[in-house]
C-alpha cells in the first residue's frame, strides 16, 4: 500500500488489531493473519523505512542502507533508503537473522531512489460535447510536467477514447494515437 497520509496508516493498524482472523473467502483462499512490517516515508536524507513492533532489519540491510537506530542484536527498526528490490521488515520470530561483521561504520546507500510512476485513468461522464471540446483544447495548451510538489509531477495527460449515445446503443471512439485491439473490434 503506498500512501503518505500517516492517518490512513493508524486507521490501518487500528482495523488490523479488530478483525477477528481467519477470514474465508472460498475453499481454497482463507486469510489467517494481517500485519503491518514497515513503513516508508520520505525524509530529509531521502528516505526512511521503520519496522513495526516485532519486526527488524537483518544487519546486512542495516549495513547496506545505513541505520537510523541502534543496531542491537545484529538487527536494527530503521534504515535510511526505500529498497529497491522490495525488501520489507522480518518478524523477529521467524527470521534466522545473520550475525553482524565487527565493522560498525555505517554505509551509505548505493542505490539511487527508485522512481515510481503511476497511470491514473479518469472516467468522466457527459452527455454535453462541448465538455469534451473544451477538455480537448484545455489538455492542448497545458505545459508538461506539471509540478505537484518535490516529488510529485504530471508528466502527461490526454485522452483516449470517447463514448456516445448512437441509434444503435452506444459508440465508442478512439482518439488521436489510440487504437482497439483486433479482439475489440
Amino acid at each position: 500500500m503506498n500512501t503518505t497520509d500517516v492517518s490512513v496508516i493508524n486507521r490501518l493498524r487500528i482495523i488490523l488489531r479488530n478483525i477477528n482472523f481467519p477470514i474465508i473467502f472460498s475453499n481454497d483462499i482463507r486469510v489467517s493473519d494481517a500485519n503491518i512490517s514497515t513503513v516508508c516515508f520520505r525524509s530529509t536524507a531521502g528516505f526512511q523505512c521503520r519496522c513495526e513492533d516485532q519486526y527488524r532489519w537483518s544487519c546486512d540491510q542495516c549495513l547496506l542502507y545505513g541505520h537510523c537506530d541502534t543496531i542491537i542484536n545484529s538487527t536494527c527498526g530503521c534504515i535510511n533508503a526505500f529498497p529497491p528490490d522490495g525488501q520489507y521488515c522480518q518478524f523477529v520470530d521467524q527470521y534466522n537473522f545473520t550475525t553482524c561483521p565487527t565493522r560498525t561504520t555505517p554505509q551509505p546507500p548505493t542505490t539511487p531512489p527508485v522512481l515510481h510512476k503511476y497511470m491514473v485513468s479518469l472516467e468522466m461522464n457527459t452527455t454535453d460535447v462541448s465538455v469534451i471540446n473544451r477538455l480537448r483544447i484545455i489538455l492542448k495548451n497545458i505545459s508538461f510536467p506539471i509540478i505537484l510538489s518535490n516529488d510529485r509531477r504530471v508528466s502527461d495527460a490526454n485522452i483516449s477514447t470517447v463514448c456516445f449515445r448512437s441509434t444503435a446503443g452506444f459508440q465508442c471512439r478512439c482518439e488521436d494515437q489510440y487504437r482497439w485491439s483486433c479482439d475489440q473490434c
